[in-house]
């Protein structure tokens, strides 16, 4: 896997030009500068296809793309709708049953569910698809047919404050588990906040905890195929991923994460961790640009999640993708977006604003020199999301990652029993599985 993952992400680290600015609509007065009304525009606005887009990245991620697809089909507009993560699966599903749904819509680890229901239209003999590399559509594959065409991959580690490190008298970031845990009491005894964590949101815990199983456990060839096994009940997490989480768990008990911090989200964690109000935080390449704004000044550093054996890996792999409603009354206007998403000038402009490494054959991108620090675990391969290959996997996650706040608040006694809920979960949609 590791080595699938090194050759499919094509990352030459270096300087990255960030676009900055808010996204704007541009539309006609409609009045004069004599205030009398202007005659409305009969040819291009009537001739206009308004393609509806649903995503829960930010749209100003994406702007940069965006606004050069406008330039060059100005027959087409876009219609962008955000809509947050939390409620995100709820709201897409809603309306892709009552058949009012999105044209176009961001995906992840859903998509095998949605291509299961008949929901997304099968992109697999598209010309467009067959530009991008197999690594990055293999996220997104169901019984042997592609259902979505990739965004960037995603990278996420460890951001430090250089300074806040240098002032504790940390001179070398931790590779370890058990040095991650002294740097967090380095910290504290210099009167400084070790880490940030915005668990309001159920994804922080659980990407930091699958990281470790990710080092320990899928960074051995044994465990080809247990994502497989999992999805048809072969196998649990509770008996297997223990060790790692029991470890994970000293994080906790030693007070550096604490259920204060389920009252913080994602924007106040960056807020506290940008203005030097903590010393480290776990996220990717798709916040530098937001940290930079917070603080021009900010010291910036990245390693990836320390491991509790082996190195230290990255969270991350193939991100989002678009796929098409199957039900859309604007497919070719879709497949005209997807057709200029597949241009090295599509994906540069995106990938400026986003982050992330490129999926697209024959086009390279670099990451923001910030994140040198996961230079030497991309090149090994050290980066995986092991959820891409469960079925139900949206689910499953969410389930899990609600668990582990549970057990911040206090509400579960035991790692045990978040493991135990998550093969719950599981067992629920291989019930909803076609057979």
């Amino acid at each position: 896997m590791k080595k699938v993952l090194a050759s499919g992400i094509v990352l030459l680290m270096g300087t990255t030009a960030i676009l900055t600015g808010c996204a704007s609509d541009n539309q006609q007065a409609a009045t004069g500068g004599n205030g009398k009304a202007q005659p409305a525009d009969t040819s291009a606005a009537k001739k206009q296809t308004v393609l509806k887009l649903m995503i829960w990245d930010k749209e100003e991620q994406l702007k940069g793309a965006f606004d050069l697809f406008q330039q060059k089909h100005p027959e087409i507009k876009l219609d962008v709708n955000f809509t947050d993560n939390k409620q995100y699966d709820n709201i897409l599903n809603t309306k892709l049953a009552s058949g009012e749904g999105p044209d176009l819509f961001e995906v992840g680890a859903q998509i095998r569910n949605l291509a299961a229901a008949g929901f997304a239209l099968d992109l697999t003999n598209e010309p467009f698809t067959k530009k991008f590399q197999e690594t990055g559509l293999s996220s997104f594959t169901y019984k042997g047919h592609n259902y979505g065409i990739p965004w960037m991959s995603w990278v996420e580690g460890i951001f430090y404050n250089k300074d806040l490190f240098q002032k504790a008298g940390i001179t070398q970031v931790p590779t370890t588990w058990d040095e991650f845990l002294q740097a967090h009491a380095k910290l504290k005894q210099a009167g400084i906040k070790p880490q940030a964590m915005g668990a309001k949101s159920w994804e922080p815990m659980m990407k930091q905890t699958l990281a470790l199983v990710n080092a320990g456990f899928f960074s051995d060839p044994a465990s080809k195929g247990w994502g497989d096994k999992f999805s048809n009940k072969q196998v649990n997490m509770n008996g297997t991923f223990d060790k790692y989480l029991e470890k994970w768990s000293e994080i906790v008990k030693q007070g550096y994460l604490t259920p204060d911090m389920l009252g913080m989200d994602y924007d106040q964690a960056l807020d506290e961790f940008a203005t030097g109000k903590a010393a480290m935080w776990e996220s990717g390449n798709w916040a530098i640009e937001s940290m930079k704004k917070k603080n021009a000044n900010l010291n910036l550093g990245f390693f990836p999640i320390p491991a509790i054996e082996g190195k230290p890996w990255l969270m991350g792999g193939p991100g989002a993708a678009w796929a098409v409603s199957k039900t859309s009354k604007n497919v070719e206007a879709a497949k005209t977006f997807l057709e200029f998403w597949a241009t090295p000038e599509a994906q540069l402009a995106a990938q400026k604003t986003y982050g992330g490494g490129l999926f697209l054959k024959g086009t390279e991108a670099s990451l923001d020199p910030a994140m040198d620090g996961a230079k030497e675990a991309l090149a090994e391969g050290r980066i995986f999301a092991p959820w891409n290959e469960w079925y139900g996997a949206q689910a499953i996650i969410v389930e899990y990652g609600k668990a582990m706040q549970d057990y911040l608040a206090g509400g579960r006694k035991s790692v045990t029993d978040v493991q135990k809920s998550a093969d719950q979960k599981r067992d629920e949609m291989y019930e909803t599985m076609p057979k």
